[in-house]
């Protein structure tokens, strides 16, 4: 009797773990998550993962066509082959993510981490906000040309700009320095965040 008590306990106690192990695995908000695969489909760069994250009606801003139609041109010139496809080569890591505030259908994500540029060796910070909406169909969708991002970057972009043109001035024309304008350049430009 004592046996079939410990039996019964014991998978009691197996089941509870199964589903708490269930349960609390992810509890991010959908509006990361939409965020989250976004960038995974950057870094694959896999075009239905990207497009499945953005609003319908903001596809075509992506970008995801024209590195697609790089992607699939290659050229050989006698025994040199260039491949325009390996000019899209990024990736993003250390990816990190914030909800920065939310109500039922609307949410702020501020994504962060660092944007490599395979094709010349660059690694740079970025930080973006990204503008997510629940749509009539239940999913959350990333809002490419949302109101909001549109005044976040019409205050921005002149101070990026600005602080770009400042590291220009400060330059030399050594190969050296270029790559290093160049990369200083790319984590003003990709800094969206205030």
């Amino acid at each position: 009797m004592t046996t079939i008590r410990a039996t019964r306990a014991m998978r009691l106690i197996v089941l509870l773990l199964l589903l708490a192990a269930c349960s609390g695995g992810n509890k991010r908000h959908p509006a990361e998550m939409v965020v989250a695969r976004y960038y995974a489909g950057f870094s694959k760069q896999d075009t239905d993962i990207v497009m499945d994250a953005v609003e319908p009606a903001d596809r075509h801003l992506t970008g995801m066509g024209f590195l697609n139609l790089l992607n699939a041109l290659s050229v050989d010139v006698g025994f040199i082959g260039i491949d325009l496809g390996e000019l899209t080569q990024m990736s993003i890591r250390d990816l990190d993510l914030e909800l920065v505030s939310q109500t039922t259908d609307y949410a702020l994500v501020r994504a962060g981490g660092k944007f490599r540029y395979l094709a010349l060796g660059l690694e740079v910070p970025f930080c973006d906000l990204h503008d997510v909406r629940r749509a009539g169909d239940g999913n959350w969708y990333i809002d490419l040309d949302a109101a909001e991002r549109m005044a976040r970057l019409e205050h921005l972009l002149p101070q990026r700009e600005a602080q770009i043109m400042a590291l220009a001035e400060t330059s030399d024309d050594s190969i050296s320095n270029m790559m290093g304008m160049m990369t200083d350049s790319m984590a003003i430009a990709m800094n969206l965040c205030e």
